[in-house]
Parts: C-alpha cells; structure tokens; sequence
C-alpha cells in the first residue's frame, strides 16, 4: 500500500516542506514578484521547444516502424505526454505516447519502449558529457572530485551500453525476476533500440540531435530564469545546473519530479554556486509557468475541432 501510494507521499512531503520554509523566509518571494513578464513569456517559449523536441521524437519514431506520421500530430502527442508528466502518475507521459501510437499506428510496445530508452541513453549522455566540462571550468570544490568520479563512471557505463553486445536473454533466466528482472529488462530495451539505430544512421543523428536541442532549450529556460531573478551565474555554473534539471527525469518518482529535482540540485549547490532560497524561487517560476502553459495547452487539445480531427485520424486506421 505504501509502495503504491510512495509518488504523493513525496510530493505532499516536498510541498510542506516548501510552505514550511516559505513561511520562515517570506523574503525569498520578494524578488519573484519583480520577475518580467517578457520573462515568463521566454520561459514559456523555452518550454515549447521542448514539446516541440519531444513532438519530433514520437514522429520519427513512428515513422520508424510504420507510415508517416505529421509533425502536427507528434507534437500533440508529445503535448498529451508533458501534460501526463505533470500531472498523472510516474512515466504517465511516456505511457500516454505508448498507448497512442499502438492503438492509432500500431506501433508495438516493445518497439516503443526500446527507441525511448535508447533516446534516453543518448539524453543522459549528451548530458553527463555537459556536467563534466562544466565540472572542469568551474572553480573545484570539496565536491568535484566525487561529482567528477561519479559522472565520469556514469559515462564509461553508457559508453558500455552502446558497443557491448550483451549475452542472450535466456542465459540469465535465474536473473530475470523481482527488481534484477527489471534492470535486466531495461538493459535489453536499450541495446535493442541501440541495433535498430545503429541499422538506421539517419535515425541515429536526428536522436542525437534532438537531445542536444533539448538541452540548449533547458539551458536558455534556466539561463532566463536566473537573469530574471537577478543572480549572478557564470555558464559554467549554468551547463551543471541545466544538466542535472534534465538528469532528475531518471529518478522521477514524483509528477514532474516535484522535490527531486530540487534535492539533486541542493546536493550541488555549493559546486553551482547558487543558495538552497535561489534554487527554490527559481523552481517556483519554472513550475509555475510550466502550470499555467500545461493547463492552456490541455485546454487547446480538449478543442472540438482537435478532438475530431485525431478521432477521424482514428477511425481512418
């Protein structure tokens, strides 16, 4: 009961805490009620882009497996996904995309599943490879070595992932149960999406390029968030900060990773150079506009006109 209920045990957890503190340091709003609307405006178009990104991946995985896909059509689900993140329950988003494209494209599950992991693979590489340079520019502290150590085997182990061929399935069956049947079977997804790139080299460079779209787009959003409120962040600074936003999505046990997020960064703020009050008022802006842009985008997908253009999509497959 516990196990299930564990995501809302966490957010509601966060969201004291976050009331608790607010109350104790009423100051730290101060400066959010100075933010730009212009501001709000760049975030929120930051954060389009990423729809955008994730519109794109859906299309060209369709498109891998079976007919065309519009780009109009993959953004909509790629919007249907974000709203799943935010608001549903853990990997809402990814299972809204798995069910559309089975059940309108026929795309199988596994098929789904093993592109999403390997585009993950090469969004944590794309990553990883960004904290350490930003890592190395940046001023060390007590912490760089570990943060150094722990990101640098994090690579090798991706790297691994990537030119390893692993056994066959049925050589680990006294494996294959309870949590090391889990890790083996997103193991396997990843190297099965890794072949299907490796066959399609095109496919190959549009996965790697949208995860670097995906990352400059984090990067602006956090770089106008920062300005918007007034601190000072080197870019150095800025690509560690930026990298780790997009890494908490692999531990996201909350909706949005509501609280993870925050603690991955307070663990590293000393190294970032930013307060635990900094890296709070900027989570408020980011949600905030995140909210208010999911719920007019909800609004818009739940339009007549949509609906029935998908739902003619629909009955034509």
């Amino acid at each position: 009961m516990i196990k299930r209920h564990l995501a809302k045990i966490f957010t509601l957890a966060f969201l004291a805490g976050f009331l608790v503190y607010g109350l104790q340091n009423q100051d730290m709003f101060d400066a959010l009620a100075k933010v730009s609307v212009i501001a709000l405006l760049l975030v929120a178009a930051g954060r389009i882009a990423i729809f955008v990104s994730n519109g794109l991946f859906t299309k060209w995985t369709a498109e891998a497996f079976t007919r065309k896909l519009t780009t109009g059509e993959g953004i909509y689900v790629g919007i249907l996904s974000a709203i799943g993140n935010f608001f549903g329950p853990l990997l809402g988003g990814a299972s809204i995309r798995a069910v559309y494209l089975k059940k309108i494209h026929n795309v199988s599950y596994s098929h789904f599943t093993s592109m999403l992991m390997v585009y993950y693979l090469i969004l944590f590489f794309i990553n990883g490879l960004a904290v350490l340079v930003s890592l190395l520019w940046l001023p060390r502290t007590a912490q760089t070595n570990g943060l150094l150590l722990f990101f640098g085997l994090w690579l090798a182990g991706l790297l691994l992932l990537m030119i390893v061929r692993l056994p066959q399935r049925q050589k680990l069956h006294r494996l294959d149960k309870a949590l090391a049947g889990k890790i083996i079977k997103i193991i396997y997804d990843v190297e099965h999406g890794w072949l299907l790139l490796l066959r399609n080299r095109r496919m190959l460079v549009k996965m790697f390029s949208l995860a670097i779209l995906s990352y400059i787009a984090s990067f602006f959003i956090s770089l106008v968030e920062f300005r918007a409120l007034d601190i000072n962040i080197g870019l150095a600074a800025l690509g560690l900060y930026t990298a780790v936003v997009v890494i908490s999505i692999l531990v996201s046990l909350t909706p949005g990773a509501i609280g993870i997020r925050e603690a991955m960064l307070f663990l590293v703020a000393s190294t970032i150079g930013v307060s635990n009050t900094q890296i709070l008022q900027v989570a408020v802006i980011d949600r905030g506009v995140l909210f208010v842009l999911l719920l007019g985008l909800f609004a818009i997908t739940r339009s007549r006109r949509l609906k029935k253009k998908f739902t003619a999509r629909e009955i034509a497959v």
